[in-house]
């Protein structure tokens, strides 16, 4: 019986087939009734709308939408009363006569005291007008005094009309329904909670005593309203809720449903290509509602829809092309909405954000159309957060483009970044608008530092041996945006440096200290040491260095030292704002001397020997160990240098006797070999050339010490520190969610692919965020490449110490925090109060359970719904939108890259002000190392004066360039 009533209930809510077609219906032997009343079929549809099912395909129904449909309603203007009662008159005055049309505005002035009558007259009055404004009447013609029917004009409230008039126009339809709806569907207490006896799904095992909706009967029908409904009213309403009832997977599951949902996507497309949702209106909208703001209200569905990818899979005896084109189709109509509106761009691109991960070989076709489109709405500045973000996104998934872009499509994708960057540099560009019609500083700051690291992630996709060919164009066009600019720009400079460093190598940006540096720099360093002091660090290796000096190379500082033992061997140590490149080597230039000769070099070989030995991993936690025993080394090494300091004692060669070495050519110069730093240094310059802007030498190394310390403090990449928290079922509180030690099996498949596990206590070139392992766990989880590194802050994982205060003390300041939701409920923005917090996002299941969250089962656990919550005076970041539905699959993937551009964000909006009253240009890292790079310029010798009146110019200034002593 309450299947049949579901089923009657739909088919009121049904639609009239147009221009003389039959309408699609599964059972034959049922008529379909549409009621005509527009007001009662709304009323179903927020019955039909508010359906959902959990886990186990149980059907309940959830009470207040308002909070989730706001971002849809306010598209159409449906987000508030008083905007409804603006569109109300507006729909009336269109056209009219200006007599007429000012007596209506007179009586929407005075509609406000009409809402002080008793309720049940408001009603009343409310049910004459809309008996009077019917919709499913045919429009009658309109004079200056409103021409009526008959039985109208005889009503007590509306005087008698002449029948003469001179205008005709349609009759406007009235709003019947916004934002907070009144009134609203109020369900029984018992009515939320899941049924045991209706699903909407019969399962394979088929449980007894279950009966299941046909839902794919209401799918069908509400396809047919999208396809043929005339009345704005239930489509509008129909768009603005779809999305959420959607996202709810496991209502529509089934494999009749699966086909219904097939037709859906169809349905979609086909509006948003053929705009049949406007033409097919039978009254005019209001002016004031553009076409483009209906189409993305079909864009949100569409985004939704693309969750359902799966059932698009061919299935035993279909054509796989048929599957192919219907995500072919979802991903040509997202791409193709870019080039519509404003309001259409952003729902089209956080569409595309999405589909990278969902629909990847669909998109793989599309990408350098979407690059194309890209370029072409670039021109407004207020959608370049959302742009940048797509290429991020993309940019991070090169098998999209590896191997089928050429020079063109790479040109295209730097052309946009640097566009923004040359807006970005104009005096009148400082400021950007948010989506809700801000001026924010940190936003314009935020998409300059976005458009840096677009060209830095491309430029790294594209293979080194083709990287120099795009050096000119991205030099060239940084320039034209400086010429404006007395000098170029501190984040100019940086990517110039960048460039320099990566067209020709993929080395890593900074060194991290091997057996090398341990047995040759600083053999009296041992063993590593995390909480080791730079200045510990300094002092082992001033003890082995025969010879330091430094020198300042343009925007570096290059220092070279020669080493005491073993002999022959330098090392060169290049600081640039990008990064720090060190070469430990040996001359060969100087003697190998064997045992039985003077001064023997024991050290040399075994060293270059154990240092180039392959890593093998030899414990279970995946660490990269050494294939021998350190201590061993360490001790070989020791008693090696102590051997030939007693072989020393061989009498030293007199040179004048023609001593030489045994094993080597009489070339070789029979004294003892001396090396000064300066010797290297010339040799790697273009002297005599380059002695017109030759090197500055710093006259004395200790001095600059203190400079060297900020260098190497500064990171060489971004650091980031992202907050994870679990929230078990039933859990509502700070303390209880900061105790929990394990999570659901889905959180921990998510863990593992989110980040690598490391040890904090041995970790010295990974940025850590604070962690010590006696307070927050031996484990960490860290994900980073050649421009970031982030340091997941993973509450399930660090011990409860002091009633979790070191784990508040970590996750309470992270700005961006990931919080997995069991609980049940929704995730308060404050649950974990912290004024740091800027950005929370949510991850929890799209339905709910009735057997935990706990459970293990694939089917429940393979979408998830992923929600953005942000501080109030932040602007939205991500692609994430109001929400997105995302497989488990790629979840971990998608969210390191939302996390990403959050933290990048929330770091802008600390470091420039906070869009207060004094704001400050962000300084990235690299930014800050270039900074005191220049800064040591203080400690060079002041250069001498040009004497142009000096009659020996061109003498002096032909020994000035000859004269390497002054330089080296």
């Amino acid at each position: 019986m309450a299947i049949g009533l579901f089923r009657n209930i739909v088919q009121l809510v049904g639609t009239e087939p147009i221009d003389g077609k039959e309408e699609h219906n599964s059972h034959p032997n049922e008529q379909p009734t549409r009621v005509q009343c527009p007001k009662a079929r709304l009323l179903i549809l927020q019955w039909l709308l508010r359906l959902r099912a959990d886990r186990d395909h149980k059907v309940y129904g959830v009470n207040e939408l308002d909070n989730e449909v706001l971002p849809m309603a306010r598209l159409i203007y449906r987000a508030e009363r008083s905007r409804t009662d603006d569109l109300n008159a507006e729909r009336g005055d269109k056209g009219l006569p200006s007599e007429l049309a000012e007596r209506r505005r007179k009586r929407a002035e005075t509609k406000g005291t009409n809402d002080l009558r008793p309720h049940r007259a408001l009603e009343r009055d409310r049910g004459r007008e809309g008996a009077s404004r019917d919709p499913t009447r045919e429009p009658r013609a309109r004079g200056h005094t409103e021409a009526l029917s008959a039985s109208a004009s005889r009503s007590r409230s509306r005087p008698p009309v002449s029948p003469r008039t001179k205008f005709s126009i349609p009759r406007p339809q009235e709003i019947l329904w916004c934002l907070p709806e009144f009134p609203g569907i109020e369900w029984e207490k018992h009515a939320m909670r899941p049924s045991p006896a209706m699903a909407t799904f019969a399962s394979v095992s088929g449980e007894d005593g279950t009966f299941w909706l046909h839902v794919d009967y209401y799918v069908q029908t509400l396809c047919d309203v999208l396809e043929n409904e005339k009345d704005w009213e239930v489509v509008s309403y129909l768009l603005c809720h779809l999305p959420l009832q959607l996202a709810n997977k496991h209502f529509f599951c089934g494999p009749k449903t699966k086909i219904q949902i097939r037709r859906l996507v169809l349905v979609i497309c086909n509006a948003i290509n053929d705009d049949k949702l406007h033409s097919n209106q039978e009254y005019p909208l209001p002016p004031s509602l553009p076409q483009v703001n209906v189409q993305a209200l079909l864009y949100h569905t569409l985004t939704v829809l693309i969750s359902y990818h799966r059932i698009f899979d061919t299935d035993i005896g279909e054509s796989d092309q048929t599957a192919r084109s219907i995500k072919a189709d979802i991903v040509e109509v997202i791409f193709r909405g870019l080039a519509r509106d404003e309001v259409t761009n952003k729902p089209c691109l956080e569409a595309l954000s999405l589909a990278v991960y969902e629909l990847p070989e669909q998109v793989a076709k599309f990408t350098a159309e979407i690059i194309e489109k890209l370029s072409r709405i670039m021109s407004n500045p207020n959608m370049a957060v959302h742009i940048l973000e797509v290429l991020v996104v993309i940019g991070y998934t090169p098998k999209l483009y590896s191997g089928s872009f050429r020079e063109e499509e790479y040109r295209r994708v730097f052309g946009v970044a640097l566009q923004y960057i040359q807006h970005h540099y104009r005096p009148d560009a400082k400021t950007l608008r948010t989506t809700d019609g801000r001026e924010s500083y940190a936003l314009a700051q935020h998409v300059l530092n976005t458009a840096f690291f677009v060209i830095y992630l491309w430029f790294l996709s594209i293979k080194l041996e083709e990287r120099h060919r795009y050096v000119p164009f991205i030099t060239k066009q940084l320039l034209i945006a400086n010429s404006r600019k007395d000098s170029i720009e501190p984040s100019s400079e940086v990517c110039f440096d960048w460039l320099a460093r990566y067209a020709y190598s993929n080395a890593d940006p900074k060194a991290a200290p091997s057996f090398l540096y341990r047995s040759v720099v600083a053999p009296s360093a041992g063993a590593f040491n995390v909480n080791r002091s730079w200045d510990e660090l300094q002092k082992h290796e001033m003890e082995n260095a025969s010879i330091i000096k430094a020198w300042k190379l343009g925007n570096s500082i290059v220092t070279i030292s020669t080493m005491k033992k073993p002999p022959g061997w330098i090392r060169i140590v290049s600081r640039r704002p990008s990064g720090l490149t060190e070469l430990v080597c040996r001359v060969e230039n100087w003697p190998h001397v064997g045992p039985g000769d003077f001064a023997p070099d024991l050290v040399s070989m075994p060293v270059t020997m154990l240092a180039s030995r392959p890593e093998v991993v030899v414990d279970g936690d995946g660490d990269e160990s050494l294939d021998v025993d350190e201590d061993y080394l360490n001790t070989l090494i020791s008693n090696i240098v102590e051997q030939s300091d007693v072989i020393q004692d061989i009498q030293k060669p007199d040179p004048i006797s023609g001593y030489v070495w045994s094993g080597v050519a009489p070339s070789q110069r029979r004294k003892e070999v001396m090396l000064d730093p300066a010797y290297i240094a010339l040799l790697l310059s273009a002297y005599p050339a380059g002695m017109v802007t030759r090197p500055s030498r710093f006259p004395d190394y200790n001095a600059l010490k203190d400079t060297l310390r900020v260098i190497d403090f500064t990171p060489v990449i971004d650091t980031h520190k992202v907050g994870v928290l679990y929230v078990a079922p039933g859990q509502t509180t700070e303390a209880e969610i900061l105790h929990n030690r394990h999570g659901s099996p889905a959180y921990t498949r998510f863990l593992a692919e989110l980040g690598r596990i490391i040890k904090p206590s041995n970790q010295l070139e990974i940025y850590t965020g604070g962690l010590r392992p006696e307070t927050h766990g031996e484990f960490a989880y860290a994900w980073w490449d050649d421009m970031s590194q982030i340091i997941y802050h993973v509450a399930t994982i660090m011990p409860n110490i002091k009633n979790c205060l070191y784990k508040k003390q970590e996750i309470g300041n992270d700005g961006v925090k990931i919080v997995w939701n069991d609980g049940g409920t929704p995730f308060k923005f404050d649950m974990i109060p912290s004024e740091f917090t800027q950005i929370n996002v949510v991850v929890e299941p799209h339905s709910i359970g009735a057997r935990g969250a706990f459970s293990d089962n694939r089917h429940e656990n393979e979408f998830f719904k992923v929600t953005l919550q942000t501080a109030p005076s932040l602007p939205r970041i991500t692609p994430i939108g109001d929400f997105k539905i995302i497989s488990a699959e790629k979840l971990s993937m998608a969210l390191r890259h939302f996390t990403l551009l959050a933290s990048l964000f929330c770091r802008t909006w600390a470091m420039t002000g906070q869009d207060g009253p004094n704001t400050v240009p962000l300084e990235t890292p690299w930014q800050q190392r270039l900074k005191y790079i220049r800064n040591s310029e203080r400690k060079l010798p002041a250069k001498p004066e040009d004497n142009d009146q000096d009659q020996n110019a061109s003498l002096v200034n032909r020994e000035a360039s000859r004269d390497f002593t002054i330089a080296y």
